[in-house]
């Protein structure tokens, strides 16, 4: 029996397994977005009222979704993720 396969090996990332499309990425966000409950679930951090607080959704070696809590005139400043990839989706706003 032969076990040798007619289809070549990948030679780089598969979308979708180790590294996100930008459409894909986009469809993600809006998947968790579209739950009617989720923007309730993260308020104030009562411990730091005014700033923005965040929530872990899914975590995997390849993938990380972030709630994210943005106060009006919030902000990160300059900061750099690395290579990585990401996309967002506003879930609600004032």
């Amino acid at each position: 029996m032969d076990t040798t396969s007619s289809t070549p090996a990948l030679a780089g990332p598969t979308p979708g397994v180790e590294a996100f499309t930008p459409v894909q990425l986009l469809r993600l966000t809006q998947l968790f977005a579209s739950d009617p409950a989720l923007a309730d679930t993260l308020g104030p951090d009562l411990e730091r009222p005014g700033e923005r607080s965040w929530r872990l959704l899914a975590d995997s070696p390849q993938l990380q979704v972030w709630l994210i809590r943005w106060p009006v005139g919030t902000g990160t400043g300059w900061h750099d993720h690395g290579g990585a990839r990401g996309g967002f989706t506003v879930c609600a706003a004032p």
